[in-house]
């Protein structure tokens, strides 16, 4: 079995890292959407969408999410160790 250097781990965990914090923002701008479309929708006195699909991805992913932060923290803190 194949080892990461040192450097290669690091720039593998900001890779996740980054990808995370996209995946944040784009969330953060369909919730917005999401709130701005049912706000229209109720002026215009018609159904929410429950946006059932949105919601599904955001359970999807929660738990990778969760564990690359801890993941993260993990390495940032074990170089603090040495």
């Amino acid at each position: 079995m194949e080892f990461l250097s040192e450097q290669d781990s690091k720039e593998q965990k900001n890779t996740v890292i980054d990808r995370l914090k996209m995946y944040d923002d784009k969330m953060a701008y369909f919730r917005s959407n999401k709130i701005n479309i049912n706000q229209r929708q109720a002026l215009l006195r018609m159904a929410e969408n429950d946006f059932k699909d949105f919601e599904k991805a955001k359970m999807y992913i929660e738990p990778y999410h969760k564990l690359w932060n801890l993941i993260a923290k993990f390495m940032d803190q074990t170089a603090a160790w040495r």
